[in-house]
C-alpha cells in the first residue's frame, strides 16, 4: 500500500475496503477527484469535542454550503434566491420540499437545487435530503483553513472548517445521524475511527452505479415532489439520517438513527429563507443592507445573509454584546467569528445594525416610533438594537427621529437631558413660560439630536425668541408705569455690584410666557413688555386689581429684578474672602433683599413717580408718599432743575444719588445764569416746592435725590414746558393775595424756588378745622374729557397740580353767598380716586345745608379759592 505524509493533521490511505479501523494512512500533498484511481480514506485529527455547536448550527452550515453552492453555480444575485415551500402527507409518510426557482425572461422555469425531508409509513424519523445542480465537492473542502469563499461577497462563510464541524456534530453523541454525500461520481462516506477522530470514504462510481442511480432518481422525482433528478457525477447531494452500522465517537460500532420531524423543524430555523410564513406582511422589512425583522418569531435573533448566527435566550443575548435585542436582524454583509456565533466585532454588528434602521426609517417614517422607544427606553441596559447610535446615527436618521418626537401627538412637548435639569434650576419655569410641557430624553437620544443640532435646549429658545423680538425704543413715551418700571429697574441694576454695567431692554415678545432673559454675551437683559403695563403686571403677579399704582410698581420691579439676578452664572457670586463660607444661593439671595430695600426707600421717599406740574408762577413739584417713612427731620432732598435742550440725555442716565451729585454734572456751575440749578429741602419738613421765573417756551425736568446715600434711586420727572400765563385781574371776588416766601439759590439771581407749608396733619401748625372755603361762587362738575376709572396711556409720569400759597394770618373771605345747589355732571360708573390730587379734597355745603366732597383731578387749574402758606427752603 502506497502512503505518503500529507501534514500533521491529515492523511491519505487508499483502499479497496470499507474497513474504517485501518491504522494505514495515505499520503498525498494535493487530492482531488480526477487523482483518485478508485477510492481514499481521509482521517482529520480533529475529534468529537472540538466544537460546542448544536445540530441546528451544523445544518446551518450544510444549508450555506448548499445556498452558496446555487448563487455561485448560476451567478444569482442574492435577492434573486428564491426558495418555495411544499408540504404532502399521506399514508405512506410525510414529505416536505424546500426548492429554488429561476424564472429567466421568457418566463420559463428552471430549478436549480433542493432541501428534501421525508419519513416513510408510520415511521416519525426519515432523512433530510441536500441537493445543488451543476456543483462539484473536492476533497479540499474537508481541509481546515481551506476555503474557496473568501474575499467573495455572496458567500457567507470564509474560515473553511465550517464542513467537517457540522458531520462532526451530526454524527456524534444523541444525534447520531449517518451523512453521506454523492459529488462528482464518487460515494463520499463520513464516519468516526476506532480513536474517535472524524474520517472520510471516498470511492468512485462506476458508469454503470452512476446511470443506475440516475435512473433511481428520475423514478423518484416523478412520484415525488421533488423538481428534479440528482444527478451522482455532476450534482452535490449531501444525505443525512440513513440506518446503517457506524461507530460513535468513542470508536464503539452502533446502527445510526434517522432525523425525527420535531428535528428537522429544529434545523431549518437556522435558515431565515427556510423558515414557514414569516416573510408575510410587515415581519420583515428589506433594505439593501439587510433585513429588519418585527415577526415575534425572530425577535432576539440575528441572521447574515439568511443564515442564524445567534438567538437570545433568557439568560443570553444574540447580540456579541450581551444587550438585549428588540428586534431581529438579518445582515446583506460582513463577516463572522470562527464559531460562526455572531459577525467579526460589535462595532460591525452596531453598523450592520444602523445601516438596516437608517432604510427602515427612509422607506417606513413611522418605524421612528420604535427606534424612539428603544432610544429612550427607561430601565437599562440599552437595547443593543441601538448600541452605536450616539456616535453614529447619521442626520437623515436622526431628522426622521425628530419629526417624530416633535410631530403629533407630541407637538406641545419640549425634550430636556437630565444633565440639563441638573445643571440648570429654572428649567421647567422656562419650559413653561415657552408654552410647552417638559419631557426627559435619555443622554444617548439627547446626544443624538444636539450633534445635529435637531434640538434647542429651552434656554436656547428662550434666548431666540428674545433676542428675535423688537425693542421698544422709547419706552418711557408709554405710561407713567412704563416710565417708572424701566426707570427703577435700571436703577436697581446699577446700584448692585453684580448687574452693574448690565442694561435692560424691553422687547415685544408677544406670547412667550417669559419675563426675561439674560444674554451673557451682550450683557443685557431682555424684557417682555408686558411688564411695561399695569395691567399686564398685575396679571402676571397675581395681584388684586385695586392696588395703587406704587404698590404694582414695587411688586413688578422686584419679581424681574429677582429673575434676572437668578439667571445669573454662579460665578458671579462666589465668595471674594477665602474664609467666607457662605453659599453663592446666599449671596444671590442677599443681593435680592438689598435691592429690595432700596426700591422700598426710593417709594417711601418719592412714591411711584415724581410730580411736576405747571404753576402759575413756574414749576410746582411734589414728592413724598408715606406719612411713615423713616426719615429724620434734617434729611436732605436735593432738587435738580434742568433744561432739556442741554440735559435730556441725563434722563435716561441718572440712576442712583451718586450719578447726580454736582460733580459729575457739568451742567451746574455756581455763578453761570445759563446753568442748571440745584436746590436742598427737608424731606418731613417740605414736602412741595415751586421753581420760579423760568424762561418762556423752554423745556424742564426735574431731579430728586437724597445724596446722603450714595446708592439710593433718583427721582425724574417728566419733559414740561413752561409758557408764561397771561396776566389776571383782580376782582371784587378774589382772594386776599397771598404772601411768599423766597429764596435765591447761590449764584442765581432770578429763579426763585418755593416751598408750601406741610398739609394738615399731626405737624401742622394750621388746624384742620380752620377749612378752606371752596363755596364762594363755586359750582363744580366733572370734565367731559377726565375718566377717573380709566388709565393713561401716554403720560409719562402723574402729575400734580399747582396750589397757590396763603397767607398765615389772613384768610379768605367769600363775598358771594353760598350756592344754592350743586352743578353735577355725568354718574361715574367707576371711580379712580387715585387720579384725584390728594391735596385737593374739600368739604363742601350747599345753602339749605347738603354736604359734599369734591375732588379735583391732578392737572386741573388751580381755583382762586384755594390757599395755603408755603415754608422757604435753603439754599445748596
Amino acid at each position: 500500500m502506497d502512503t505518503t505524509a500529507v501534514g500533521k493533521q491529515e492523511a491519505y490511505q487508499s483502499s479497496s475496503d470499507f474497513d474504517f479501523d485501518s491504522d494505514e494512512y495515505d499520503s498525498d500533498p494535493e487530492v482531488t477527484l480526477e487523482s483518485i484511481q478508485k477510492s481514499k480514506t481521509i482521517v482529520f485529527s480533529i475529534r468529537a469535542n472540538y466544537t460546542n455547536w448544536a445540530p441546528r448550527e451544523a445544518f446551518r452550515e450544510l444549508v450555506q454550503n448548499w445556498r452558496d453552492g446555487i448563487i455561485k453555480s448560476f451567478q444569482l444575485a442574492e435577492r434573486d434566491f428564491c426558495v418555495i415551500r411544499e408540504e404532502k402527507t399521506s399514508g405512506r409518510g410525510t414529505e416536505i420540499v424546500y426548492k429554488v426557482l429561476r424564472t429567466d425572461h421568457d418566463d420559463e422555469k428552471e430549478w436549480l437545487g433542493y432541501i428534501r425531508f421525508t419519513t416513510k409509513g408510520g415511521n416519525n424519523a426519515g432523512t433530510v435530503d441536500l441537493t445543488n445542480r451543476a456543483a462539484t465537492l473536492q476533497p479540499r473542502h474537508l481541509d481546515l483553513g481551506g476555503t474557496t469563499k473568501a474575499g467573495d461577497s455572496h458567500q457567507a462563510g470564509a474560515h473553511g472548517e465550517g464542513l467537517k464541524l457540522a458531520l462532526l456534530v451530526l454524527m456524534r453523541g444523541r444525534q447520531n445521524h449517518s451523512v453521506r454525500c454523492r459529488s462528482g461520481g464518487f460515494n463520499w462516506r463520513f464516519n468516526f475511527t476506532t480513536r474517535g477522530r472524524l474520517v472520510c470514504r471516498l470511492h468512485r462510481m462506476s458508469s454503470q452505479a452512476i446511470h443506475k442511480g440516475e435512473d433511481q432518481a428520475r423514478r423518484l422525482s416523478e412520484r415525488t415532489l421533488l423538481p428534479f433528478a440528482a444527478k451522482p457525477a455532476g450534482d452535490v447531494q449531501f444525505v443525512i439520517g440513513e440506518t446503517h452500522k457506524g461507530r460513535d465517537e468513542w470508536g464503539n460500532s452502533l446502527r445510526r438513527s434517522g432525523v425525527t420531524r420535531q428535528e428537522f423543524d429544529e434545523w431549518i430555523k437556522a435558515a431565515l429563507f427556510l423558515c414557514d410564513n414569516v416573510g408575510d406582511g410587515a415581519a420583515i422589512v428589506s433594505t439593501e443592507y439587510g433585513d429588519l425583522l418585527t415577526d415575534p418569531r425572530l425577535r432576539g435573533k440575528i441572521y447574515l445573509k439568511g443564515l442564524l448566527l445567534g438567538e437570545s435566550t433568557p439568560t443570553r443575548s444574540a447580540s456579541i454584546t450581551n444587550r438585549p435585542l428588540k428586534f431581529g436582524y438579518n445582515f446583506a454583509h460582513g463577516r463572522t467569528n470562527r464559531e460562526r456565533q455572531s459577525v467579526a466585532g460589535a462595532g460591525e454588528e452596531a453598523e450592520a445594525i444602523l445601516a438596516i434602521w437608517g432604510r427602515v426609517l427612509a422607506a417606513k417614517p413611522d418605524m421612528a416610533a420604535e427606534l424612539s422607544e428603544m432610544l429612550n427606553n427607561p430601565t437599562p441596559p440599552t437595547y443593543a438594537d441601538v448600541m452605536g447610535a450616539e456616535t453614529s446615527m447619521g442626520l437623515e436618521m436622526a431628522t426622521v427621529l425628530r419629526d417624530y418626537l416633535t410631530g403629533h401627538p407630541f407637538s406641545r412637548k419640549w425634550y430636556y437631558s437630565g444633565d440639563d435639569k441638573a445643571k440648570n434650576p429654572r428649567l421647567d419655569h422656562i419650559i413653561q413660560g415657552l408654552g410647552y410641557e417638559g419631557a426627559e430624553l435619555t443622554k444617548v437620544c439627547w446626544t443624538i439630536l444636539r450633534r445635529h443640532s435637531l434640538l434647542r435646549t429651552a434656554e436656547e429658545e428662550e434666548q431666540h425668541r428674545f433676542t428675535a423680538a423688537p425693542l421698544i425704543a422709547n419706552v418711557d413715551a408709554g405710561s407713567t408705569f412704563a416710565t417708572s418700571v424701566r426707570h427703577l429697574l435700571s436703577a436697581c441694576g446699577y446700584a448692585c455690584p453684580k448687574t452693574k454695567g448690565m442694561a435692560f431692554r424691553f422687547v415685544q415678545a408677544g406670547q412667550l410666557h417669559l419675563d426675561l432673559f439674560y444674554s451673557e454675551a451682550e450683557k443685557t437683559f431682555r424684557v417682555h413688555d408686558r411688564w411695561l403695563s399695569a395691567r399686564g403686571a398685575v396679571n402676571e403677579l397675581g395681584l388684586p386689581e385695586n392696588l395703587p399704582e406704587a404698590d404694582i410698581v414695587f411688586h413688578t420691579v422686584k419679581r424681574l429684578f429677582s429673575d434676572g439676578l437668578e439667571q445669573l452664572p454662579v460665578d458671579a457670586f462666589r465668595a471674594v474672602e477665602v474664609n467666607d463660607a457662605r453659599t453663592t444661593e446666599w449671596r444671590r439671595r442677599l443681593e435680592i433683599s438689598l435691592s429690595e430695600q432700596r426700591l422700598l426707600s426710593y417709594l417711601r421717599l418719592f412714591g411711584p413717580s415724581l410730580d411736576v406740574v405747571l404753576d402759575s408762577g413756574g414749576l410746582l413739584v411734589a414728592w413724598g408718599w408715606w406719612p411713615d417713612a423713616r426719615c429724620d427731620l434734617d434729611t436732605v432732598v436735593k432738587i435738580q432743575c434742568h433744561k432739556a435742550s442741554r440735559c435730556g440725555h441725563l434722563r435716561s442716565k441718572l440712576l442712583t444719588a451718586d450719578d447726580a451729585h454736582t460733580d459729575n454734572l457739568a451742567c451746574i456751575t455756581p455763578g453761570d445764569q445759563n446753568a442748571c440749578r440745584v436746590y436742598r429741602a427737608n424731606y418731613r419738613r417740605e414736602q412741595e416746592a415751586r421753581i420760579d421765573d423760568l424762561v418762556d417756551g423752554e423745556e424742564y425736568f426735574v431731579v430728586l435725590l437724597t445724596p446722603e446715600d450714595p446708592d439710593s434711586f433718583v427721582g425724574i420727572s417728566s419733559i414740561i414746558r413752561w409758557t408764561s400765563p397771561a396776566p389776571r385781574s383782580q376782582g371784587p371776588n378774589d382772594l386776599t393775595a397771598p404772601k411768599r416766601i423766597t429764596v435765591e439759590p447761590e449764584g442765581f439771581s432770578s429763579p426763585q424756588l418755593h416751598m408750601p407749608l406741610p398739609d394738615f396733619s399731626s405737624d401742622s401748625d394750621i388746624s384742620p378745622e380752620e377749612g378752606i372755603d371752596l363755596t364762594s361762587g363755586l359750582a363744580l362738575s366733572p370734565s367731559a374729557g377726565s375718566s377717573l376709572g380709566s388709565e393713561s396711556n401716554t403720560g409719562d409720569i402723574s402729575t400734580m397740580p399747582e396750589q397757590e400759597p396763603a397767607n398765615a394770618e389772613s384768610r379768605p373771605v367769600a363775598s358771594n353767598p353760598r350756592p344754592t345747589s350743586f352743578m353735577l355732571g355725568p354718574r361715574l360708573d367707576a371711580l379712580d380716586i387715585f387720579k384725584v390730587d390728594r391735596k385737593r379734597w374739600y368739604e363742601a355745603r350747599s345753602n339749605d345745608d347738603m354736604r359734599a366732597v369734591i375732588g379735583i383731578l391732578s392737572g386741573e387749574k388751580i381755583l382762586p379759592e384755594e390757599s395755603r402758606k408755603r415754608r422757604r427752603l435753603d439754599e445748596d
